[in-house]
């Protein structure tokens, strides 16, 4: 018997669509899927897995009668009208840890650029600058 069926709206690993199936839920997959095409079936589904690319307010919510789940791919709640799902019964889950690697790579990064005066620097020798001493970084 089945639980429902879920909406999936964008790219994502195949065993996510294998856990779904687990728990006894049909999974529809369509990750090249609009807002305006996304809204023209949610009444069908009993979940939905999004990214930003799907905007998740009040109608779209309003045509959604079956909806108990919207799963975020993501750490950012921002494209749905949390409140209003939840008073809808709506369980509203995210991912806020999903892309703490990259943020902490990317923080390094910059960190090191800053340091080295890495952006200068290239915009200098892209100029035909070359100014070691000047640029010269941090240890």
């Amino acid at each position: 018997m089945s639980n429902g069926k879920f909406l999936i709206t964008d790219v994502v690993d195949e065993s996510f669509i294998e856990g779904l199936k687990k728990f006894n839920f049909e999974a529809d997959y369509f990750p090249q899927i609009t807002n305006n095409e996304a809204n023209e079936i949610i009444q069908q589904y009993t979940g939905i897995l999004v990214t930003t690319k799907i905007f998740i307010g009040r109608k779209f919510l309003e045509r959604a009668a079956k909806l108990k789940f919207i799963l975020r791919a993501g750490s950012g709640m921002e494209n749905i009208d949390v409140a209003y799902a939840e008073a809808l019964g709506i369980r509203c889950l995210h991912a806020p840890e999903g892309n703490r690697d990259a943020v902490a790579e990317h923080a390094l990064g910059m960190l090191l650029a800053l340091f080295n005066n890495l952006c200068r620097a290239n915009m200098q020798v892209r100029s035909g600058l070359w100014l070691r001493e000047e640029n010269r970084g941090i240890e």
